[in-house]
């Protein structure tokens, strides 16, 4: 199994712009957006993977 890297993003716009990135540089890339739920307030979460 590839190791796979994570990269935490802050928002959707740049999620999209390094993922780009990656797949340029012949990554193999996955996106994930999420909610972080925390007491009374909901986070949003913007990671991408990416391996080889």
């Amino acid at each position: 199994m590839k190791r796979r890297h994570k990269i935490i993003c802050y928002s959707e716009r740049e999620m999209d712009r390094r993922a780009d990135a990656l797949i340029e540089q012949g990554y193999k890339v996955e996106r994930y957006l999420g909610v972080l739920y925390v007491q009374a307030m909901c986070i949003p979460t913007y990671k991408v993977f990416f391996w080889r």
